[in-house]
């Protein structure tokens, strides 16, 4: 498919300057023991983003600022405490970084896993922009699996 200036995907790709290599690298490095903290900081994924961060992370509607981002990843810790995210691979283009990951945490007493990706641009080796990727409905899905699995339990220990 191509682009408004008759370019296709493959035509676009824009490898990294080798600064850019280097930043994407350290950012990497950083997004991965900062998602592998016992417990994970909030104030460490912030150090991560730039003062002009907009990100949009499901179920937002409407890319956020840093405020907003570091405020659901706090609300999503405080519900799942043990969430980790393990990076699995990355692959720079330009600016940009992709990083696909793993995550796990325990609901309703059960371990769940789902993977997803990070598209990330960097200014220097902060985020200033990004979206993650993961299948949302599979993940309910889980969740919910988890949850009934707690239920039935806890309902036969009455018996």
């Amino acid at each position: 498919m191509k682009d408004d200036s008759g370019q296709t995907a493959v035509a676009r790709f824009e490898p990294p300057t080798d600064p850019q290599l280097r930043e994407a690298r350290k950012f990497v490095g950083k997004y991965a023991e900062g998602w592998n903290g016992s417990p994970v900081s909030v104030e460490d994924l912030r150090d991560q983003m730039h003062s002009d961060t907009r990100m949009l992370i499901p179920p937002m509607t409407e890319p956020a600022g840093r405020d907003a981002v570091v405020s659901h990843f706090a609300g999503v810790l405080q519900r799942i405490p043990d969430l980790k995210l393990e990076v699995i691979r990355w692959a720079p283009t330009g600016d940009v970084v992709f990083v696909e990951w793993k995550a796990r945490a325990t609901v309703g007493g059960q371990l769940v896993s789902w993977t997803g990706v990070d598209r990330f641009r960097l200014s220097g080796d902060l985020q200033i922009e990004g979206q993650a990727y993961w299948d949302t409905l599979g993940l309910e899905a889980k969740v919910a699996a988890a949850f009934e699995a707690a239920n039935l339990l806890a309902a036969a220990q009455k018996r």
